[in-house]
């Protein structure tokens, strides 16, 4: 897989309730230390 360094840097990802919307939030969240916000509206 590629891995990306998203130290110092923000992500807005739509469309993370389900598929490949899902997949991309969850490798964000995994990879950056702390995760500031993750919020969630259904």
């Amino acid at each position: 897989m590629n891995q990306y360094d998203i130290t110092q840097r923000a992500a807005v990802i739509t469309g993370g309730a389900q598929g490949i919307g899902y997949a991309v939030a969850q490798r964000a969240v995994r990879s950056v230390r702390r995760p500031r916000h993750v919020l969630s509206v259904t």
